[in-house]
């Protein structure tokens, strides 16, 4: 499987999400990739129907945004490769972020190639107030926008040195998701 389309989507997506040399941030990233074959599409309802290589089967309904839906057949090998990332960047009191946070867009990019493949990425960022922190035990409380309040527990304390209460921080959230059919 080529990746290096889903990590050139990934690095422009990070590095228009990297921080100012002077804040504090800290990143979690995962790549996880997965083979399956199509057993049965459904393509009046556009749904495909696969199996894993445990011998599960699911199905998934394919949006029209797949273009090339009907050259899928039975027997047909997907790859997948899913990406996501998340860019945790502390503010400082008195910052503002820029509004409107949320989803900065979806981008669907289609690989001509002989099979169909494509790209879909997306990145979303939101902006967390700290309500407080206990740096003994590793905890830290946020306020989300909608007002809703989280406790998580941190498992490296250093994480929360200098993190006082009213700080921001930014959360920057990445994902990309690289299919392939690949025919025996």
């Amino acid at each position: 499987m080529n990746t290096h389309s889903l990590m050139t989507v990934v690095s422009v997506a990070l590095m228009a999400a990297a921080p100012a040399a002077a804040q504090k941030s800290f990143t979690t990233a995962d790549l996880l990739r997965a083979s399956v074959t199509i057993q049965s599409i459904d393509k009046a309802h556009r749904l495909v129907t696969y199996r894993d290589a445990d011998g599960n089967t699911d199905t998934l309904y394919a949006p029209p945004e797949v273009k090339r839906f009907d050259e899928l057949k039975a027997g047909d090998k997907l790859n997948l490769a899913y990406y996501q990332s998340r860019v945790f960047t502390l503010k400082k009191r008195g910052y503002e972020p820029p509004k409107p946070t949320g989803t900065s867009g979806t981008v669907i990019a289609r690989r001509e190639t002989d099979t169909p493949a494509a790209i879909a990425a997306e990145q979303t960022t939101q902006v967390v107030t700290v309500k407080s922190t206990d740096l003994a035990n590793g905890l830290i409380t946020v306020v989300a926008e909608d007002g809703r309040i989280y406790r998580r527990k941190l498992e490296d304390k250093s994480l929360l040195l200098g993190v006082v209460a009213d700080d921001r921080i930014e959360i920057t959230h990445t994902q990309a998701l690289l299919a392939e059919i690949e025919r025996p």
